[in-house]
């Protein structure tokens, strides 16, 4: 038999928390965040491959 919830009726158990203090803060690898990284990923994220990305960028893929 499992342990009774001890959260009150109609309430949602608490989530974890929230590590990342700020959009800023550095990402596990402790560098921070540039946007060029974001302009990339983004450029990636919308024409959907690597070359169409950086010719959109006026970027050299290889």
């Amino acid at each position: 038999m499992s342990a009774p919830d001890k959260t009150p009726a109609g309430q949602a158990p608490a989530s974890r928390p929230v590590t990342s203090k700020s959009p800023g803060s550095k990402p596990p690898t402790g560098k921070p965040l540039s946007w060029d990284d974001f302009r990339l990923i983004n450029a990636i994220a919308e024409r959907r491959t690597l070359p169409a990305a950086a010719a959109g960028l006026g970027l050299n893929h290889s």
